[in-house]
């Protein structure tokens, strides 16, 4: 529910009684000795975010009623699995949220002596670890972008949490533990740009001195993959023909990145119309965005993926996909001005991407999306396919969608966090912050959005400012102040 000020104006001193009952729950008393009343209580408050007309994401945060230490609010595009915005009164009724909540609960439980963890920092470092997604994180390179609230500084707080913290490694679980006589050959990819169309069970080699020089220092891969079972991706700081840790020198330790990939939404994956037949690039699951600090003091890359024979379980997908580059984020970078939104409602803003452009471009907008959505589309324009005679533009399409994965879009926004676009060709981006208000966040003017095309593809990228979309939204935000 709303915790900061209530929807009703009427019940405003009853909420201001019961925030204070909070307040006071948590100050320690006269006594050094004595515990605050409710130091063993934690608070979670999930927003429904921007498909909920009742309560907005900032009325359902908790500054200055509980401490950080002992609680914090997520919105529930941002929730780890969960990519979708709910209405207030069907927010239980999301199978994503309620699917993830009840992971989340189970994971309460101490696997020592199954009973629920006693001490609140460690319930609060699962909470933090089952329901805040770590794409903020990933993105913490851009500019207005800041990692969501993380659990490394609660696990330093407590001997008992920095337990918790330390179990949970970046390596991939013993069970789906490759070995290196189970790749072929090596590839050696002389290009920023690696593509991977098949589970052919190879691992490719990605020199980051030599691939990364020229500003290019940072690394992106998309992929439908599955990480671990079905690709892996280690940095090196020398080349060496085993890929299992205990047989690399203690000195030259490999580490492995490939728990830092981030799920994504996905669409269904494209079906054959016959076996053998060529499908649609599948739509990605996945992503993987590395800094050069995240690189420093390694010099190569390897990225391992598995054969089709290797996976167990349900089949494989029956198209695969992967694409990384090392690219510049100062190339993929266009800022917006208010006035170049505002008049782009009546002229588009056009940014054209040529083929091998960096796969990641971001977009910064000066005034909240929240305040102004902006309709962005994307339209292929070429993957490097040449017109043949009298080929229409539909047919020119379907070649191009056989070559490039569809696009994602994610969007930043400081108050409810990120929101995930899949497939985004064209798209009204909208997000829950409340700017001009007396209480609103720090950077809520300010919104960013990433956008992951395939290189492979030219793109025409139309936004246009949506002046119905934003009039909705000012009352929406307004009408109660």
């Amino acid at each position: 529910t709303d915790a900061l000020q209530p929807t009703p104006p009427s019940l405003g001193h009853f909420f201001s009684h019961v925030n204070e009952e909070w307040r006071n729950g948590y100050k320690k008393g006269v006594s050094h000795t004595s515990s605050p009343k409710l130091s063993n209580v934690v608070v979670v408050s999930i927003s429904g975010g921007i498909h909920d007309y009742q309560i907005r994401s900032r009325l359902a945060a908790l500054d200055g009623i509980v401490p950080s230490t002992h609680g914090f609010m997520v919105g529930s595009s941002s929730v780890k699995n969960v990519w979708l915005s709910m209405e207030h009164q069907s927010i239980l009724w999301c199978n994503q949220l309620a699917v993830q909540v009840a992971h989340t609960l189970l994971s309460m439980i101490d696997p020592v002596d199954r009973q629920p963890f006693l001490s609140s920092q460690k319930r609060v470092f699962v909470f933090a670890k089952m329901l805040q997604s770590v794409v903020p994180q990933s993105l913490s390179w851009m500019n207005h972008v800041s990692g969501s609230q993380s659990s490394n500084f609660l696990a330093s707080d407590t001997r008992e949490a920095g337990e918790l913290q330390r179990n949970d490694t970046l390596f991939c679980p013993p069970s789906v533990l490759w070995t290196s006589d189970g790749l072929e050959k090596d590839l050696h990819i002389q290009s920023n740009l690696v593509t991977v169309l098949a589970m052919d069970g190879r691992r490719r080699w990605l020199d980051i001195k030599k691939l990364g020089s020229n500003g290019r220092g940072h690394f992106v891969f998309v992929t439908n993959l599955a990480p671990c079972s079905g690709v892996r991706i280690h940095l090196w700081p020398e080349k060496h023909r085993s890929s299992i840790e205990n047989e690399v020198p203690a000195s030259k330790r490999i580490v492995e990145v490939t728990s830092k990939m981030v799920h994504i939404p996905a669409g269904p994956a494209p079906k054959q119309v016959e076996p053998g037949s060529q499908t649609e690039q599948p739509p990605p699951s996945a992503f993987l965005l590395l800094s050069p600090e995240d690189m420093n003091g390694y010099n190569f890359m390897t990225i391992s993926v598995a054969s089709r024979q290797t996976i167990s379980g349900r089949p494989p997908p029956a198209a695969s996909m992967a694409v990384g580059q090392f690219f510049n984020p100062v190339e993929g970078t266009s800022a917006l001005s208010v006035g170049r939104i505002v008049h782009s409602s009546y002229s588009p803003e056009e940014i054209f991407l040529k083929e091998d452009h960096p796969m990641a471009l971001t977009l910064s907008f000066s005034v909240s999306l929240g305040l102004l959505p902006v309709l962005l589309s994307l339209r292929t324009t070429g993957c490097g396919i040449k017109n043949i005679g009298d080929q229409i533009e539909a047919d020119k399409n379907n070649l191009c969608k056989l070559r490039c994965f569809p696009p994602v879009a994610l969007a930043w926004d400081s108050v409810s966090g990120i929101h995930i676009i899949p497939n985004i060709y064209s798209e009204t981006v909208v997000v829950d912050s409340s700017p001009a208000t007396w209480d609103s966040h720090q950077g809520a003017e300010k919104t960013t959005v990433l956008v992951l095309a395939d290189p492979h593809c030219s793109y025409k990228v139309s936004l246009r400012a949506s002046l119905g979309a934003a009039t909705s939204r000012f009352f929406l935000l307004y009408s109660s102040e």
